[in-house]
């Protein structure tokens, strides 16, 4: 049995847990709730994740991760995900919700500080990706049972609907990705809640194509663009086994690389800003699921370790400059 689309997208979303991130690499559904505890037959304790995750930077080189936000501010937010730095590396959006709200955009400093939401109307926002000139945000929105591609400015606040599906397609619109020279976003897009493939569409909006002609793969998400607009990394689910391995499209040729083989799974693939190597979240390093940072070169060598922690860390996003990395961290406890 694989996981469906819609399956996937929860993943993303902020309610994760570690039994979700076992669900996606082994398609089970997971029992337990975040936080709580499920003794072994053996009577002995598990470990499982907290439900708080905190945005955290590190050097790409490795090393200790240090908080983005302060205590105080960290406190304010709940089920942060998806964070992606600003072109001119100076802000980072993310999403988060509150005590009493489901997940918002958010844009604060690189140094945590000048913490803003951004007004995008009703519905949940998910992954927030920035147009090339800092002054737009698209992400994907989620209202009842659609999910669409939309764009916000952030200089006027005008929301804008880039990608939406007719009522009753049961199709959704997920992980958006606007491209280099800024006339191109491509995201994942989930037909009939089945098969997730790869798409495309004007930044202005308009007539929607396959990102991959002839594609034949059943699950693909979380695409996004080399510095230099000729590649797309993506992640994407294998058979027989079902995990997520990365794969590199070369965008004018039509040439797919597999960049990782193996039976764990690597998620939310990042690129350098030159182009020559590529972060991700990897569960290699955990038989519970959990998810470490790894960098590999974009010829699918030198990979290494980059956090060290028993916490799960995923969605890493590579600063312009080079010199650090954001990501999500859920604490683990053993329980």
């Amino acid at each position: 049995m694989r996981c469906s689309g819609r399956l996937l997208e929860a993943r993303r979303v902020a309610a994760l847990s570690a039994a979700l991130v076992v669900a996606l690499s082994a398609c089970a559904a997971a029992s337990r709730s975040p936080g709580i505890s499920r003794p072994s037959a053996g009577g002995r304790s598990v470990t499982v994740a907290q439900p708080r995750a905190f945005l955290y930077l590190v050097s790409p080189s490795g090393g200790n991760p240090r908080p983005l936000f302060s205590p105080a501010e960290a406190a304010s937010l709940v089920s942060v995900s998806d964070p992606e730095w600003s072109p001119d590396g100076r802000q980072i959006a993310f999403t988060a919700g509150c005590p009493n709200c489901s997940p918002k955009l958010y844009v604060a400093s690189s140094t945590g500080r000048d913490l803003r939401m951004i007004p995008t109307g009703p519905g949940r926002v998910l992954s927030p990706g920035w147009a090339p000139n800092g002054q737009a945000i698209a992400f994907a929105r989620e209202r009842g049972e659609q999910q669409f591609i939309v764009t916000v400015n952030l200089k006027s606040d005008r929301v804008r609907l880039i990608n939406g599906e007719p009522e009753g397609a049961d199709n959704t619109d997920s992980t958006p990705a606007w491209s280099p020279d800024g006339r191109t976003i491509v995201f994942g897009r989930e037909l009939h809640h089945e098969d997730v493939t790869l798409w495309q569409v004007p930044a202005d909006g308009g007539a929607r194509q396959p990102l991959i002609r002839g594609n034949r793969a059943f699950d693909q998400t979380h695409p996004r663009w080399s510095p230099d607009g000729r590649r797309v990394v993506f992640m994407q689910a294998v058979t027989p086994s079902v995990t997520w391995d990365l794969f590199v499209l070369h965008v004018a040729t039509g040439r797919l690389s597999q960049i990782t083989k193996d039976s764990r799974n690597e998620y939310d693939p990042a690129w350098s800003a030159d182009g020559k190597s590529i972060v991700f979240a990897g569960d290699a390093a955990s038989r519970a699921g959990f998810r470490s940072l790894y960098v590999i070169s974009a010829d699918g060598s030198g990979l290494r370790r980059i956090t060290q922690s028993t916490a799960d860390d995923s969605m890493p996003s590579w600063s312009p400059d080079g010199s650090a990395i954001v990501f999500v961290r859920r604490p683990t406890v053993r329980a």
